[in-house]
């Protein structure tokens, strides 16, 4: 809501036989948090920034872009970790490299440090990656370390 600046609840419209539906989605992540809107379906938006350009040039909306995320994705450790950068007691983040223009956008105080994504040619994200801490009583399973794959046809090897 542009008076407000909270979110409302996102409407997804979906075509089908000609027939239009509109169904409200449960999840927005926007600015740092999750919102559980408490109903519809089980899907979410992650909202980010968004480069536009009009006839003043180029700015940017800090709501100018979302990525559609299903209801597998939504709560997906994917999406925890990486695009919602929450902390975990398992993985923890041993390196982290914004991109050359979020970098770039962030050294001249237009994003700020919180934001690490931004639509510009494409989604452009940071470099994460994590380090295991693997809980006590995990057993390894060897089947994680064959190089042979199986395909309709049988094995292949790499």
């Amino acid at each position: 809501d542009s008076t407000t600046g909270q979110i409302k609840q996102p409407i997804s419209i979906f075509v089908y036989q000609g027939q239009q539906y509109r169904i409200p989605i449960k999840y927005a992540y926007d600015q740092g948090k999750l919102i559980d809107f408490g109903s519809g379906v089980p899907h979410g938006i992650f909202i980010f920034p968004g480069l536009i350009q009009d006839q003043q040039g180029t700015k940017i909306d800090h709501t100018g872009a979302l990525i559609y995320l299903s209801d597998r994705t939504v709560n997906s450790q994917l999406a925890r970790l990486y695009l919602y950068n929450q902390n975990d007691s398992i993985f923890k983040l041993a390196h982290s490299e914004d991109d050359f223009v979020v970098a770039q956008l962030k050294s001249q105080g237009a994003l700020t440090p919180n934001e690490a994504f931004v639509d510009y040619n494409g989604i452009r994200g940071p470099i994460r990656i994590w380090e295991i801490n693997y809980p006590q009583g995990i057993q390894a399973n060897g089947e994680y370390l064959l190089k042979d794959f199986p395909n309709n046809n049988g094995l292949i090897s790499l």
